[in-house]
């Protein structure tokens, strides 16, 4: 757990589109075989990776298309498997999906 929280810790302070952590990411869950980072359930590491995962696929980031994560099947699942969770499910019905736009009215 130590290597992926170190991984967690530099993409806090490193946000920007990277491959190689995609890839070491990737590489990661392969490993895992749950579709988890951290044993058999969501822990803290999956709740990090989904909301970079989500910026990344929302297509929002300057100079980061919508379709980067289509080399990784995994971190995909792993962001669907997320999204299913009940709880996620229920507030993405009541509040909708984060990172669709931008625009804003008050």
């Amino acid at each position: 757990m130590t290597n992926i929280l170190m991984l967690l810790q530099l993409l806090c302070t490193y946000p920007m589109f990277d491959r190689q952590f995609l890839s070491v990411l990737e590489k990661h869950l392969n490993g895992n075989k749950s579709g988890w980072f951290v044993g058999d359930s969501p822990t803290i590491a999956d709740l990090r990776v989904h909301q970079f995962t989500s910026w990344m696929l929302a297509g929002l980031l300057d100079g980061v298309p919508a379709d980067c994560m289509d080399a990784y099947p995994l971190l995909k699942a792993q962001h669907d498997k997320i999204e299913a969770l009940p709880a996620v499910a229920a507030f993405r019905a009541k509040y909708g999906k984060q990172y669709s736009t931008f625009d804003y009215t008050p």
